[in-house]
């Protein structure tokens, strides 16, 4: 629709300049605005545009309720495995302090085993110690008695020589 000046506006500029002045903004208006059939085209494109936009929110908020019973289902499995790896623990920890009650049973066996060998090692170097002491104290009187004879012996031998000679 072509641009009119209203009779006043033509009577100002006269009707050579409206119409020159009409024809440039009809130009420029068509070169720089949108018609009416590509308005309506772009408008259509935009509501197409606005029920994808709505469809994939719906779809958005379909998989964000799919992605949390996920992490629920997996929370729940998780869970499920930290009670299991937890029971595990609890009969490894068991088996383990039943094992360190035997270790020490048998370490307190081996202990007293030891301390009774060591009672009689005890016992025998005693024993030991007093046969060491008898029999030095039977040398030292067989030494001695045999010095004893030998100095009677001597001395009448020189009795004998004495009194024979």
């Amino acid at each position: 629709m072509p641009i009119t000046f209203s009779p006043v506006v033509r009577n100002a500029w006269g009707d050579e300049v409206a119409d020159e002045v009409a024809r440039v903004l009809d130009e420029t208006f068509e070169q720089r605005t949108v018609s009416r059939e590509e308005w309506r085209e772009v408008l259509g494109r935009l509501d197409r545009v606005e029920e994808h936009l709505d469809h994939l929110g719906e779809e958005v908020s379909h998989q964000r309720r799919e992605i949390g019973d996920l992490r629920r289902e997996m929370n729940e499995r998780f869970d499920a495995m930290n009670e299991r790896f937890d029971a595990m623990n609890a009969r490894l920890d068991e088996r383990l302090d039943q094992q360190s009650t035997q270790f020490d049973k048998r370490f307190e066996t081996t202990n007293e085993r030891i301390d009774k060998t060591n009672e009689r090692i005890d016992a025998m170097n005693e024993r030991f110690d007093a046969m060491n002491e008898a029999m030095r104290v039977q040398t030292r009187w067989t030494i001695g008695t045999i010095a004893l004879f030998g100095t009677i012996i001597t001395v009448l031998i020189a009795v004998v020589e004495f009194a024979a000679g």
